[in-house]
C-alpha cells in the first residue's frame, strides 16, 4: 500500500496564495470590459459592429465564469483540507498518552 502524507498547513497557505492571486486575476477582469463601438465597423456594417460587441461582451462574459469558478473550487479545496486537519488532529489524539500530547 502506498503511503501519502499531507501537510494541511502548507497545502492551505498554497490554496490561499492561489485564490488571492486569482482574485487579483478577477478584479482586473471585471475593470477591463470591452466596449466595442458599433460605428467602428465602418459605414453601412452596424449589424456586424453589433455582433462583434455581443461577441466580446460573451467572451468576457465566459471569463469571467472562469474565474469565479477558480476562486471557488479553490476555496472548496481549502475547507477541504482544513475539515482533514481538524479530524486528523482529532484522530490522533484520540491515540495520546495519558499527558494528553499524541503519541509520535
Amino acid at each position: 500500500m502506498s503511503e501519502v502524507f499531507l501537510r494541511p498547513a502548507e497545502a492551505m497557505t498554497a490554496l490561499q496564495q492561489a485564490i488571492s492571486a486569482n482574485d487579483e486575476q478577477r478584479q482586473a477582469h471585471r475593470a477591463d470590459v470591452p466596449d466595442f463601438p458599433i460605428a467602428a465597423a465602418g459605414r453601412n456594417f452596424s449589424g456586424h459592429g453589433e455582433r462583434i460587441r455581443s461577441i466580446l461582451a460573451r467572451i468576457h462574459d465566459n471569463g469571467t465564469w472562469r474565474l469565479d469558478n477558480i476562486s471557488a473550487t479553490g476555496q472548496a479545496a481549502h475547507d477541504q483540507m482544513r475539515a482533514f486537519a481538524t479530524y486528523d488532529v482529532g484522530f490522533s489524539r484520540s491515540f495520546a498518552g495519558e499527558s494528553g500530547k499524541a503519541v509520535d
